[in-house]
């Protein structure tokens, strides 16, 4: 763009003006060659012979003299640039009367050639300037249009790319609409999803409580089943070992003539067994405390043939904790029961203790 602009300058720029040194010395010799040509025209025919006649002409008719020629001077010619300067040829006078002293008219041909050539000059710059104020204009109108064209296409790219930008933004506003709406979409379909899952899981869980619960109770009726045929055949088994028993004693029994059992002997503890118990528990209880009242703790006691205390748990408590755990401390530091009178053990054995005495 900047070459063809500055080529287009180039080719329509007025020619550089002559440089004043130079016009300067040309304009001197002009006016130098201008008097020389004065001087000349004025002295050229100084000492020439000056013939003086006088002379009157008579005619018999009257006639008209005919008009005076016109003078008209040529056109001039086309100023070509470099053509050379053309001196115009002198209109021919009339042919004068006979007789008449020739008037002789210092002709001034360099005079007019000058001022000829001056006039052409100042034509011909007028015609440069006027070709360079054209030139100039035509530049400036080609700059105005190229300007006007450039930015018709700026404003044109500028449109373009507003376009664009506005046509971009909207693709991504739609993408992100798109985006949203598939996301949004996809979190319904998982939210969907678990809460199916969730349902599934929770029927699988209740399935699985339902079949858990039918299980145990059908395992609850076996076992209550097994219990009671173990209950019956228990039952049965006692009823047979004490129809045998029986039937044993009445060979040896050894109640007294008012007794009224079956067994060959009594079954239950001696009336001191429960004292001695007692006695052999008391001095391993610990309690200082202060209670109102003489609270009862009902104590089960399981031993082994020789009286080791195997177990022993509250069955009735006294209302006392305190109490309940240290008659529990003194049987555990006990450890180990007296028997019976007839060397047996009772077990399991119902006792009671008081912490005031019996």
């Amino acid at each position: 763009m900047s070459l063809m602009a500055t080529a287009d300058r180039l080719e329509f720029t007025p020619p550089p003006e002559p440089r004043p040194v130079a016009a300067m010395g040309l304009a001197l010799l002009a006016h130098l060659l201008l008097c020389v040509a004065l001087a000349w025209g004025i002295t050229w025919n100084r000492d020439s012979a000056e013939v003086s006649a006088e002379a009157e002409l008579w005619s018999n008719t009257i006639q008209l003299a005919a008009p005076a020629p016109v003078e008209t001077p040529p056109p001039p010619p086309p100023p070509p640039p470099t053509a050379p300067v053309q001196v115009p040829v002198p209109v021919p006078q009339p042919p004068r009367p006979t007789k008449a002293v020739p008037v002789a008219a210092p002709p001034k041909p360099q005079i007019k050639d000058a001022a000829i050539a001056l006039e052409r000059d100042k034509e011909q710059r007028r015609a440069r300037e006027e070709k360079a104020r054209e030139a100039l204009e035509k530049q400036k109108k080609d700059k105005a249009l190229r300007e006007a064209a450039a930015r018709e296409a700026a404003d044109k790219k500028l449109a373009d790319k507003q376009a664009a930008e506005k046509n971009a933004a909207e693709l991504r506003a739609a993408e992100i609409k798109a985006a949203e709406i598939k996301a949004a979409e996809l979190k319904a379909a998982e939210i969907k999803s678990a809460e199916i899952k969730a349902a599934e899981l929770r029927q699988a869980e209740q399935l699985a409580a339902e079949k858990l619960a039918a299980a145990k109770a059908a395992e609850a009726a076996e076992q209550a089943r097994r219990n009671r045929e173990a209950e019956e055949g228990r039952r049965a088994a006692q009823m047979r070992e004490e129809q045998l028993r029986r039937i044993q004693g009445m060979a040896s029994a050894t109640g007294g003539p008012a007794a009224t059992g079956n067994a060959a002997r009594s079954a239950g503890p001696s009336d001191s067994y429960a004292g001695r118990i007692r006695e052999k528990v008391r001095p391993n209880i610990l309690f200082t405390e202060d209670v109102p009242g003489n609270p009862v703790a009902e104590v089960e006691v399981t031993m082994a043939a020789n009286g080791t205390i195997l177990s022993r748990k509250i069955t009735r408590s006294s209302g006392l904790k305190s109490w309940d755990d240290a008659v529990l401390r003194a049987l555990d530091r006990t450890g180990v029961l007296p028997r019976d009178v007839d060397g047996r053990v009772h077990s399991p054995l119902l006792m009671d203790f008081k912490p005031k005495g019996p």
